[in-house]
């Protein structure tokens, strides 16, 4: 039977499984393999080996607990499921064959799309930034302290094997799990509903803390601007070198709390319908 982690398409691993089976014992079927999964019918479990459809939610579990993965497979293969729904082959293998090597020496990386939809929920990277913190020797339950939204302890426990099986968090010498050395950030300029899910997250935590956070403790600044949208991409350009340039200078600083950074510009209007010059102050 094959290595779960050696597979980039979980169908290969499903069928080398049902091979084996067969192999053993003429009287074992799909039929068998899917009462055993606790399935209704037999055709869910044909469509997904042939590629015909994919696994819901509710069947991904079903396999996990077939399997009883420990929780770096059960990661994986939750991955495996997801970015096959992606349909990109040649991507998948490429994310697969970067998570079991070591990082570049490079202190930043962009994480491609497809990636980003595996960690789209708002814990994800707040977690994995809690894990560059020295010295918190980090448990669950100690995360679900900490963070200010509640979380249950089993959806921590599932965002730290995420982490771990994309390589986001990693074991150290002393086999403490750290944050890797790389800043994360998402290409630019790219629409999908993955990234408008997280900043809608955001957005809701910042409304959240514009009423439970002192305001010595928070910041929240808003500006109504006029100007030209063709000018837009260089005034993007400006707030992204700000972001970056902030993130280096307090990189190196000692912490004691995670805070979240964000910057909005969106029009009021609509464009108007030919360009005009703003009223000069006399």
């Amino acid at each position: 039977m094959k290595n779960l982690t050696d597979v980039n398409d979980y169908r290969d691993f499903l069928r080398s499984h049902a091979a084996i089976k067969q192999l053993n014992n003429p009287h074992w079927n799909y039929s068998v393999w899917a009462r055993a999964l606790g399935l209704s019918s037999t055709s869910s479990l044909t469509k997904v080996l042939s590629g015909e459809r994919k696994p819901g939610p509710k069947m991904v579990d079903q396999f996990v607990r077939y399997f009883k993965f420990n929780p770096e497979e059960e990661s994986h293969f939750r991955s495996l499921v997801l970015l096959t729904k992606d349909k990109q082959a040649t991507a998948m293998s490429a994310l697969l064959r970067r998570s079991s090597q070591k990082e570049s020496s490079l202190q930043k990386r962009v994480l491609e799309l497809f990636e980003f939809r595996l960690i789209a929920e708002w814990q994800h990277l707040s977690i994995r930034e809690l894990f560059r913190v020295k010295g918190l020797s980090l448990t669950a339950a100690k995360i679900k302290k900490l963070l200010k939204d509640d979380l249950s302890l089993e959806t921590i426990d599932k965002s730290i094997s995420l982490l771990k099986g994309l390589a986001l968090i990693q074991k150290d010498k002393y086999n403490e799990l750290i944050s890797s050395d790389d800043h994360i950030h998402t290409q630019n300029e790219i629409p999908d509903s993955a990234i408008r899910f997280y900043h809608e997250q955001k957005l809701e935590q910042a409304k959240r803390r514009l009423n439970d956070t002192r305001v010595e403790e928070r910041d929240f600044q808003a500006l109504t601007l006029l100007l030209n949208r063709d000018d837009l991409p260089a005034i993007k350009e400006k707030i992204r070198v700000f972001v970056q340039g902030l993130e280096q200078e307090i990189s190196t600083k000692q912490v004691d709390q995670l805070y979240q950074f964000q910057v909005q510009l969106f029009p009021v209007t609509e464009r108007f319908s030919r360009k005009c010059e703003t009223q000069r102050s006399k």
